[in-house]
């Protein structure tokens, strides 16, 4: 099974709307028969099955198109964003070793074939600690998986139409938006990301009535930025999801205050795709700093961290990678996936995240983490954002220290004190170090390694 099957085995003369690009609308039907042209146009340059195919393109309905139009044909997708510098485009095309050179329409398409990539569906690539590229390649079952575990944990359905304002290029695009959208037989309305700005999103949830939206944390922030005298009806939203970084927890009671939307949360790491979403049951007690509940086809294992009642978390599932590039030339087996958090569980089952195995600091005999600090340092009105790093000190000691932007300007002699008397001495951060910009990751996670 693979996708394009998936959504158009038993729905072929669907005239629904699929896909608004722009201006352009296109029904079920119309998709189908543009997938098909792909996927005949791509077969006559020699690729199919076992293929891996690398395109650039930014969201439009072209990338849908011929996303599908390689999953029809038994080929390996592999998009690179648009919005990566040069230079890391290029690393990405050394790493595939890909030589050969196709087009379809006026895309350029660089394709090979390997064994490894028989009955794969997409390689989506992250960086590793050295900032190279790294393959994880996804089966074509697990894509079907993922796609339909989100939209059955959604009730996603041909009422909802989805607004994608993040890269089709990244998994929170393709796997968390897009495909279960069009497994639900919904509507995608795609945003360039140039076009994808904080007013211009929320004209268009305004104007179509969207009811699935997701972005990263950065932008709920800009909009509680956006003049208070602008107004949006944003009431068609039944699921407004933030996924991809953490969460600023001061974000969601200021979002309902002013939009009246519920924000939930969804957790996932790029292996498995996602592995919890707050759905914010009727049932429970609205909790927004919940990742909420485990998805359908995800198992978990909870292994002890030596910190209470936080514990790593493992898992496994259908919904798995196949493995990276690199394993899978060596054969090397998949087994559970160690994703390296730390969570918590609620009496309903909700996870919450706490902090990463890897960056606990030993302070005092005391496992400390950074997001508890981070997290309490939020509460502090005077900051805006905020990233504590681990360092050792001469005598081999770690302790930590928090890189700031101010709303406004305070005496870091005064900051330190407030904190203090919230978190303890040996938990307040030795030095704060104020910062106009955090370095970012294309997604809105501040990459703490550039901070030196």
């Amino acid at each position: 099974m693979n996708l394009y099957k998936k959504i158009f085995d038993h729905s072929r003369n669907d005239s629904s709307l699929a896909i608004v690009d722009g201006l352009l609308e296109i029904s079920y039907i119309e998709l189908n028969n543009q997938i098909h042209e792909c996927r005949v146009q791509l077969e006559n340059q020699g690729i199919g099955k076992g293929f891996a195919v690398l395109f650039e393109m930014e969201n439009s309905s072209d990338f849908l198109i011929i996303f599908l139009a390689l999953q029809a044909c038994g080929a390996c997708a592999v998009p690179i964003d648009p919005a990566l510098e040069p230079g890391e485009k290029s690393k990405i095309r050394d790493y595939m070793k890909v030589k050969q050179v196709g087009v379809w329409k006026n895309y350029e398409l660089q394709f090979g074939k390997q064994s490894i990539f028989e009955d794969q569906g997409m390689v989506q690539m992250s960086s590793g600690s050295t900032g190279d590229p790294k393959g994880i390649v996804i089966s074509q079952r697990a894509l079907v998986s993922r796609a339909c575990a989100i939209a059955k944990h959604l009730e996603l359905n041909s009422q909802d139409k989805t607004l994608i304002a993040v890269p089709l290029a990244h998994s929170h695009g393709i796997d968390c938006l897009a495909m279960p959208t069009l497994i639900g037989r919904g509507t995608v309305v795609l945003k360039k990301m140039k076009l994808a700005g904080p007013v211009q999103v929320l004209k268009a949830i305004d104007k179509f009535k969207i009811t699935f939206f997701s972005s990263i944390p950065n932008f709920y922030q800009f909009l509680l930025e956006i003049d208070p005298s602008k107004s949006f009806d944003l009431t068609s939203l039944r699921h407004p999801f933030c996924g991809s970084a953490a969460l600023d927890p001061r974000i969601p009671p200021q979002l309902k205050k002013r939009y009246g939307i519920d924000l939930k949360q969804g957790y996932g790491v790029a292996e498995i795709g996602v592995i919890c979403l707050n759905n914010h049951d009727a049932r429970h007690p609205l909790n927004y700093q919940s990742v909420g509940e485990v998805i359908e086809g995800v198992e978990i294992e909870l292994k002890e961290s030596g910190k209470g009642e936080e514990y790593e978390l493992l898992v496994k599932g259908e919904s798995m990678y196949s493995g990276y590039i690199e394993d899978l030339e060596q054969n090397k087996p998949v087994g559970q996936i160690q994703t390296g958090d730390l969570v918590q569980r609620d009496p309903f089952g909700r996870f919450y995240i706490t902090g990463r195995i890897s960056d606990f600091m030993n302070i005092r005999g005391v496992k400390v983490y950074p997001l508890e600090i981070e997290n309490a340092l939020l509460e502090d009105e005077a900051i805006d954002e905020v990233a504590v790093c681990k360092r050792v000190d001469e005598s081999k000691e770690d302790y930590p220290i928090a890189y700031v932007k101010l709303r406004y300007d305070i005496s870091l002699k005064e900051l330190k004190k407030r904190v203090r008397d919230k978190l303890g001495s040996a938990k307040t951060p030795r030095d704060f170090v104020p910062i106009d910009q955090f370095p970012k990751s294309p997604l809105g996670k501040i990459l703490k390694s550039k901070l030196s």
